[in-house]
């Protein structure tokens, strides 16, 4: 292995599983705490749940994240009968949704807590069907580098997915092209690491392959389609369209084109509110003084529209709970916070000299087993 992220925690957060009832084993990565707002995030065709890294680490201090790995990607498992549509994917999400009660419910049965959907590439085209399909519960999407136009080779499989690479370098070279890394050294071993593998770990001349299932296509979707979806979504949802300054293939004409026609009346209704915002990956200079691009800034910068997008949506729903009377806020002032600190503290540190009084002879604290006759 190269070094990567999905090694042990850090910033890859807490790995987590899921067996689904379909059999398929889902594979998630989970940031912040389990209380607070969820920013559930969608992965791209050929890709891994990784590419939200650096994206979820800012984030994890006020929102709950949860980063998926599609079926046959990643560190999911592969469906044996090579299920792998629309209604499948968004079939996924949604007992991952169920389970974790994302949204919550009121007596009356109404959804209490919105959540964010973020989705890159084929992972906007699976938010906006489950957001289209699963009225009420997504408050916002954001969606990056997606147009519902994208042709099939681009949306809805890789063309390189069941490629054998004889080795390391030859599929590098490919992921550096893909993503315009050059000599970013750092983050090509990263991206290599989270989306390759080698076929025989014990043998490197074996060769390499992206970590795909290479039957995988999204066999139901089209751009009549999503366009659907997504007009479908608008009137109820709030949309933010992420432009990648860099991106090879989704221009800032073509985006702004997608947010226009976003924007029209439709037979749903008008839209919520549609925003466009662009990522800028920026140039760094390295050891050398060569000017090289800045991938963390790009990610950085995705960070924070969506951190904004979130809070917006995330203020309209306090404020709506605050005029019906349902919750109420006061503020709380600096010294009782640092009250409620110091008392935590001394109950830790009273724990502390307990501990410290027991002998190593004393006898084990007793067990209700001790009490049965």
């Amino acid at each position: 292995k190269m070094w990567g992220h999905h090694d042990g925690s850090g910033r890859g957060g807490e790995q987590r599983t899921m067996l689904l009832p379909s059999g398929i084993v889902l594979h998630y990565l989970e940031w912040g705490n389990d209380q607070a707002p969820p920013i559930v995030m969608l992965h791209d065709v050929c890709d891994s749940c990784h590419i939200w890294d650096d994206v979820a680490q800012p984030l994890a201090d006020k929102y709950r994240i949860l980063a998926i790995d599609f079926r046959g990607h990643g560190e999911s498992s592969r469906s044996p009968r090579h299920e792998y549509g629309v209604d499948a994917l968004v079939e996924d999400l949604h007992e991952l949704v169920v389970r974790l009660s994302l949204n919550g419910r009121d007596w009356g049965g109404a959804y209490t807590r919105p959540w964010v959907l973020c989705g890159k590439g084929m992972g906007g085209a699976v938010a906006a069907a489950y957001a289209a399909r699963h009225e009420g519960r997504v408050a916002g999407l954001a969606l990056w580098d997606y147009d519902p136009d994208f042709p099939k080779e681009r949306l809805c499989f890789s063309p390189y997915q069941a490629g054998h690479f004889r080795g390391q370098e030859p599929l590098a070279a490919l992921l550096a092209k893909q993503m315009g890394l050059k000599d970013d050294a750092k983050y090509l071993a990263i991206t290599f690491t989270n989306r390759a593998e080698y076929v025989d770990p014990a043998d490197e001349k074996a060769g390499c392959r992206f970590r795909v299932d290479p039957y995988f296509f999204l066999s139901d979707m089209s751009p009549g389609l999503a366009w659907t979806q997504l007009r479908a979504v608008a009137p109820r949802t709030h949309i933010l369209l992420v432009h990648n300054q860099s991106s090879l293939d989704w221009s800032y004409e073509r985006a702004m084109e997608v947010r226009r026609a976003l924007e029209q009346p439709s037979e749903h209704g008008e839209a919520r509110g549609v925003r466009l915002v662009v990522a800028s990956r920026g140039t760094m200079l390295d050891e050398d003084k060569n000017i090289v691009e800045d991938l963390q800034k790009l990610y950085g910068g995705i960070a924070a529209h969506i951190r904004g997008f979130a809070d917006g949506i995330d203020r309209a729903a306090r404020a709506k709970l605050r005029a019906e009377g349902v919750a109420r806020y006061e503020p709380i002032a600096e010294q009782e916070i640092e009250a409620k600190q110091a008392e935590r503290e001394a109950i830790r540190q009273a724990a502390r000299e307990a501990a410290g009084f027991m002998a190593k002879e004393d006898p084990p604290a007793p067990t209700f087993a001790d009490f049965d006759d």
